[in-house]
């Protein structure tokens, strides 16, 4: 398996904290290799996959992957559902 280099992942981890800080609503940049899926309660490691629903009420939930973004997305009530965002 090959490592990402360093460089690259600093670039990425820069871009997403660049574009979390200009939006509003609750979204938090996610802290791989900490972060626990609001769905499937996997940790987060892979910055490539992840997702962030922000709620109505504008309560971050963060996942590993799309597909936990979606099941989560669809237990939503209609009215508690506000943005999703995916990597």
């Amino acid at each position: 398996m090959r490592s990402t280099p360093k460089p690259l992942v600093a670039v990425t981890v820069l871009a997403l904290a660049v574009l979390f800080a200009g939006c509003t609503g609750g979204v938090r940049p996610i802290a791989f290799g900490q972060a626990q899926c609001d769905y499937c309660r996997m940790r987060i490691d892979d910055p490539r996959f992840g997702g962030e629903i922000v709620t109505a009420h504008g309560r971050p939930r963060q996942f590993d992957a799309i597909e936990c973004t979606a099941a989560y997305y669809r237990t939503l009530p209609p009215d508690a559902r506000a943005t999703a965002w995916v990597i």
